[in-house]
C-alpha cells in the first residue's frame, strides 16, 4: 500500500438500499448533488479515519502432521470509526437514521428509528501528492455516542466520533476499494464509481 500523509477529507453520501444509487436534493439527500464532504470549511476538518476488519478469518488445514493449505475468503467484519471537530447536526442526523422534530428543533432516537444506507470515502495523499481514497462502498453509520466532562484550567471539548458498519455491495459484491488520483485517473471519474449516480453540480446544504 502507498505511503499516506494526513487526512483531507471524508465524503458520504446516502444511497438507495435496492438500487445502490446516491440519495440527491437536499430535502432528502445530504445536498442537491448527494454528497457532503466533511472538512475544514463544513465540519472544521476530520481528525481520523480508522477502517478495520478488512482482513477474512484464517482457518488452517492440516495433514500428514502438517499445516497444508489456509482457506480464507471475502473480508472480516468491516467497520470505520470517523472522528472530525464539527460534523453539522443536521448531517449526524440523517446519516444516523434520527427523527427530526420541526416543532422543537430535536433529532430524537427511538424504537422505530432506522439508519438508512450510505456510502462513505476517505481522502488521503500518497508520497507523489496524489489523492489517495479508502471507499466503503455501503453500509451504515451509528448514532454518535455521547460523553461530556466539565471545564477545568483549560475548556474541555468533545469532537464527533462516528461509527459506520459496512456491508458488500448488491451490484458487484465488493465492500472497499482504494483508488490514486494521477494523469488518467481523475478525481471525478472516482467519484463517480464510488457514489453511483453522482454527478458534478454545485451543493447545497441539506435541509432538516
Amino acid at each position: 500500500m502507498a505511503e499516506k500523509y494526513g487526512f483531507r477529507k471524508a465524503i458520504t453520501a446516502l444511497i438507495d438500499k435496492d438500487t445502490e444509487q446516491i440519495i440527491t436534493g437536499a430535502e432528502k439527500g445530504l445536498s442537491e448533488n448527494g454528497l457532503f464532504t466533511i472538512d475544514a470549511s463544513t465540519s472544521k476538518g476530520v481528525i481520523s479515519g480508522a477502517i478495520t476488519g478488512l482482513a477474512p478469518t484464517q482457518t488452517k488445514v492440516y495433514g500428514s502432521d502438517a499445516v497444508v493449505d489456509i482457506i480464507a475468503q471475502g473480508t472480516g467484519a468491516v467497520s470505520l470509526t470517523l472522528a472530525a471537530n464539527d460534523i453539522p447536526m443536521q448531517i449526524l442526523g440523517k446519516l444516523s437514521g434520527m427523527d427530526y422534530d420541526a416543532t422543537t428543533g430535536a433529532y430524537k432516537l427511538g424504537k422505530d428509528s432506522k439508519p438508512p444506507f450510505s456510502v462513505v470515502d476517505l481522502v488521503s495523499t500518497d508520497g507523489d501528492k496524489h489523492p489517495i481514497h479508502f471507499a466503503l462502498y455501503k453500509g451504515k453509520f451509528g448514532p454518535e455516542e455521547v460523553s461530556l466532562n466539565t471545564n477545568q484550567d483549560q475548556v474541555n471539548r468533545a469532537t464527533d466520533s462516528v461509527t459506520f458498519s459496512a456491508v458488500n455491495r448488491n451490484s458487484d459484491g465488493f465492500v472497499y476499494a482504494m483508488y490514486v488520483e494521477d494523469e488518467t485517473h481523475k478525481e471525478e471519474d472516482i467519484l463517480k464509481d464510488i457514489f453511483k449516480g453522482y454527478a458534478a453540480v454545485p451543493a447545497a446544504p441539506a435541509s432538516n
